[in-house]
């Protein structure tokens, strides 16, 4: 984030700036008065620590380790809100989830270090800390431990704070002011290797622990350094302790083994991940350049196997093309020999380590003399355009389903007035040897974007970049695709929005290293202005946002499944608003610093599957006082006949922080949306619209929504009510059972096998509130397959049907 300190008092977003100054003062007593009560008030409030060290399983796999405990608040005050929570305290930051979604603590001594060094440092007074803290930058530390930050208080005054660092572990820092009394933690990775250790001449941090004059502490130090992950600072320690101390030389030997082991095994993750994410050439390239000796025996047989196991699909894709143009030489017919020359051309241009799979039965039968050649070069190309569970013998059908695949993306490229032309390419694909709908559907997410942006980038290895000039209906972006990106490949994208006064170039650098190393796609939309203290959530930034969502579909290979949004500050606001109006669009929502707003109380749960990730520090201003009522709505049960529903919601609270930028969470959010999938269809919709643009929920999609059930579509502030009305959303689906208890307009039900527990053999019966009954049979259609995925360009979701609802 920006070196730039945030006016408090523009923090504070409601009423005169007197009284803005007053209400955060008022903050700040009540935030002294929790941090001295806190422990008198949780006993005397019945909330008795029953704390242990282990770890948490979210029910989407997610693992949390610290220091475990159940509550029932989220209370600065430990006031007793009936939640059902689990804690996980790791000192500097603080994790809760509901009890519903989450595993029992598994009991693990591990999970909180054992081991904590006092850092000595000199305080020059201890003036109190009146005051909330606005945007700042990350302190950075020098070798001493020191450093000081500038809050701009507003009317030219502000207050510059002295810190130092205190105490640290393997996981953590103890940070205090050396000027006002704070004390707060960070991870230890905000640390430089060079600021914990640089050195016996240089100066170091850990050169003021208490007791480093001594071998067992230096020890215990190298030890720490190894646990954290510092290699380099380790390393280092080692050798100049090893030298100061000639009798540690077997411990020291003891040590070097450990980090030998440890750097290997980190070494083989990263790659691992390299290559799970598409970087093929990068992994190799990493593995054949480190150092086989000093890997340990059985990490020398994983990068054996690693590299055995690529050069034997290097050697399977040789395979494929001499065995490929081996065939079509022998097929006899010239005019069946000329179509698969032609579409082996094609084939071949794409065909790489992420194609692979789909040749699987061509490898299993190339060689059966069985089949004629062109029947064996059929299960080629029906693998490859359909998958390779699909894959048939028929060469009518395999190049009748090719000739459907160029007639696809020829449909995708017409514009809208082209409907005459859809309507004769439509015919034409019914037309082919092979058609049948489902087969077009399983086509969809193996096609290559239709309308490819131009990507520039040095080298194949390297990330690439993007953008999009703004139009009538598209905001402009600028965004970077992952090294080695392949369009033959399906990428996560991740869209980030800004903070308030934060540009897309600042926030695509926040982001870059970690989407880089986890190949993600990475866009930063501008669907509001840098200049813009304020997010107003109104129709256009959200079909503008939706339309971004479709062009970057359309023009990159993006996995539907895979669609994450994140924000700082308002862009964290603008995220958990978009995601709870459109949660069918996205695999997960994180916020970091947002404080939501008030209609979020009617539009939160319109989705208890879709995953939220929201990080805030308790001296963020006004902080409590306005997510309170979010925080308990989204860990509350949602009111559903004949279940119990919790949103899919993950709190980190970062105790005495102010409104950052919360890099250290980094490493967790990308290994918490690695773990995340769009959820299947729900059984069950229930839902609140605000603007005309609500209309596609899952399933359902509704017509015009009538104004009264709009009342978000202006500019609208981070208070307002939605107000004078919302439209309510109530649909159920039991197999091909469809009540539909409440709908805020004419509607359409979009029928798909992806709906649970629905039989295509079956008839469909729909039923109202009303108590009106429609009897269907389902009959798929590929023109509603393919407007429908025109219109949202969401191959996962196929709409094979849809039926306009009786009024």
């Amino acid at each position: 984030m920006s070196a730039r300190i945030g006016n408090l008092a523009r923090q504070l977003t409601n009423g005169s700036g007197v009284r803005r100054r007053r209400q955060a003062g008022m903050f700040v007593v009540a935030l002294s008065f929790v941090l001295s009560a806190a422990a008198s008030l949780s006993v005397a409030l019945g909330q008795v620590s029953q704390e242990v060290p282990g770890a948490v399983r979210l029910n989407n796999g997610f693992v949390i380790r610290g220091l475990c405990d159940r509550t029932s608040t989220i209370d600065p005050l430990f006031r007793d809100q009936k939640l059902e929570l689990r804690k996980i305290d790791q000192r500097f930051r603080t994790y809760f989830v509901a009890n519903r979604n989450s595993d029992p603590v598994f009991p693990d001594t591990s999970a909180v270090p054992n081991q904590n060094f006092i850092i000595r440092q000199h305080r020059t007074s201890q003036r109190p800390m009146n005051f909330a803290i606005g945007l700042h930058a990350t302190p950075e530390f020098d070798a001493e431990g020191r450093s000081s930050i500038t809050l701009n208080l507003g009317n030219n005054q502000s207050a510059t704070i002295e810190l130092g660092i205190t105490g640290l572990n393997s996981e953590a820092i103890v940070v205090e002011g050396l000027t006002h009394k704070w004390q707060f933690g960070m991870s230890i990775h905000v640390l430089p290797e060079s600021v914990l250790y640089g050195g016996l001449s240089e100066p170091s941090l850990l050169k003021k622990v208490q007791g480093f004059e001594e071998s067992g502490t230096r020890l215990n130090l190298i030890k720490l350094l190894i646990d954290a992950e510092k290699f380099v600072a380790a390393r280092r320690l080692m050798q100049d302790t090893a030298t100061e101390f000639p009798d540690t030389a077997g411990r020291i030997e003891s040590l070097i083994d450990a980090w030998n082991d440890q750097v290997g095994e980190l070494l083989l993750q990263q790659i691992q991940t390299i290559r799970d994410t598409g970087r093929h050439q990068t992994s190799v390239a990493y593995i054949r350049n480190y150092p086989d000796d000093e890997l340990a025996p059985l990490l020398r047989v994983r990068t054996k196997q690693f590299l055995e196991q690529y050069d034997g699909e290097t050697r399977r894709l040789e395979e494929i093309r001499t065995g490929m143009n081996r065939r079509i030489s022998e097929i006899e017919d010239v005019d069946v020999h000329r179509q698969a020359s032609r579409i082996w051309q094609v084939m071949n241009s794409q065909l790489d380590l992420n194609t692979l799979p789909r040749f699987t039965a061509w490898e299993l039968l190339w060689q059966d003399d069985t089949l004629r050649p062109e029947s064996r070069c059929a299960l080629a190309i029906t693998g490859w355009l359909l998958g390779e569970d699909s894959a048939v013998d028929s060469f009518a059908q395999a190049a009748g389903l090719f000739r459907i695949r160029e007639v696809l993306l020829e449909f995708l490229q017409t514009n809208d007035s082209e409907s005459l032309l859809r309507d004769q390419l439509i015919d034409e694909i019914r037309r082919q040897e092979g058609f049948t709908v489902e087969r077009v559907a399983q086509m969809l997410p193996l096609l290559p974007p239709e309308m490819p942006l131009t990507i520039e980038r040095s080298a194949f290895t390297d990330p690439g970049s993007f953008q999009i000039s703004a139009t009538d209906d598209l905001p402009s972006c600028i965004g970077l695709v992952p090294g080695e990106y392949s369009e033959t490949r399906r990428y996560p994208l991740l869209i980030a929005l800004p903070r308030a006064g934060g540009t897309s170039e600042e926030t695509l650098q926040w982001w870059q290293k970690d989407a880089e190393r986890n190949g993600y796609v990475l866009v930063v939309p501008e669907i509001y202005s840098p200049a813009d203290t304020e997010y107003v959530a109104n129709v256009s930034q959200h079909e503008k946002l939706l339309a971004l969502i479709r062009r970057l579909k359309s023009g990159l290979s993006v996995d539907d499944d895979r669609v994450f949004i994140a924000g700082h500050g308002i862009g964290g606001e603008a995220a958990m608003d978009l995601a709870a109006s459109h949660p069918d669009v996205f695999a997960g929502m994180i916020s970091l610093a947002g404080l939501g707003r008030r209609h979020l109380l009617w539009t939160a749960q319109n989705s208890t599957t879709l995953p939220w990730y929201v990080v805030v520090g308790t001296r963020q201003p006004f902080y409590y006082t306005r997510m309170e009522l979010l925080l308990r709505k989204l860990f509350s049960r949602r009111s559903a006949p004949g279940r119990v529903e919790v949103c899919d919601f993950l709190l980190a609270r970062y105790e005495e922080r102010g409104y950052e930028s919360f890099a250290e969470e980094l490493p967790n959010l990308f290994r918490w949306m690695g773990l995340q999938s769009r959820r299947p269809m729900p059984d069950l919709i229930q839902a609140e619209t605000v603007r005309s643009c609500d209309r596609n929920w899952y399933w359902m999609e509704f017509q015009e929504l009538p104004e009264k059930l709009t009342p978000l579509d202006e500019d609208n502030t981070f208070d307002q009510r939605p107000e004078p009305a919302t439209g309510s959303i109530h649909c159920q689906v039991k197999g091909n059972y469809f009540k539909l208890l409440s709908l805020p307009s004419t509607a359409f039900l979009k029928l798909s096998p992806a709906i649970p527990g629905f039989d295509p053999e079956q008839p469909v019966t729909i039923r109202t509130s009303a108590g009106r009954s429609q009897n269907v049979q389902f009959e798929p259609s590929v023109r509603d397959l393919l407007n429908e995925f025109r219109s949202t360009h969401d191959s996962r979701r196929p709409c094979f049907m849809r039926i306009a609802l009786d009024n």
